[in-house]
């Protein structure tokens, strides 16, 4: 997705949030993105502890994907939960995501 609507304005950032102390951890983890996937998109670490990543963003697996618009809005989030929080409602969904990107980048 980032290849083809980066000149549409899209961005991916990719964030690794493991604690600091794992420092083989964050090392594999960046080597991996960028020799074995060869992502064209940023890698942020931010260390487990100092970002209340939970509280705020509330990731709820692994791969979490965060969708915003234009103006930085969050509008969606996947996996997605049911308003209970007891049910996964919407599964990570490239096909999905890719749609509503699409739909948000004519936007403008």
């Amino acid at each position: 997705m980032h290849n083809k609507y980066a000149k549409d304005g899209f961005q991916v950032i990719s964030v690794v949030t493991d604690d600091t102390k794992n420092t083989k951890g964050i090392a594999s983890a960046r080597a991996f993105l960028r020799d074995k996937l060869k992502v064209p998109f940023p890698n942020a670490h931010v260390p487990a502890g100092s970002f209340d990543f939970d509280n705020k963003i509330s990731s709820e697996g692994v791969p979490g994907v965060f969708v915003f618009n234009r103006a930085g809005k969050w509008v969606q989030k996947y996996p997605t939960l049911s308003p209970d929080g007891m049910k996964v409602i919407q599964q990570v969904d490239y096909d999905v995501i890719e749609k509503q990107v699409g739909e948000l980048l004519k936007k403008k």
